[in-house]
């Protein structure tokens, strides 16, 4: 019970950075004092197209398959 409460703490903290990320890429906010972040689910989305794409980019820099990379490619676009 102890460990769960504890791996959904640090899921949280994640989704919240990625939210902190997002908000400072828009640029400065007028209202620093209120923190709005997106849905749970678009900052879940975010972050595992974040991943995904990492991934990717990992499998094409040690694959000397140009058809596996190309599909790679493929799917990162989709």
């Amino acid at each position: 019970m102890v460990r769960h409460l504890h791996l959904v703490d640090c899921a949280y903290a994640c989704l919240t950075h990625v939210g902190l990320e997002a908000q400072r890429a828009k640029g400065p906010n007028k209202n620093k004092n209120v923190l709005r972040l997106p849905p749970i689910q678009q900052l879940k989305a975010d972050l595992r197209r974040a991943v995904w794409n990492e991934a990717v980019k990992d499998v094409a820099k040690v694959s000397h398959e140009r058809t596996v990379i190309r599909r790679l490619e493929k799917l990162l676009a989709a």
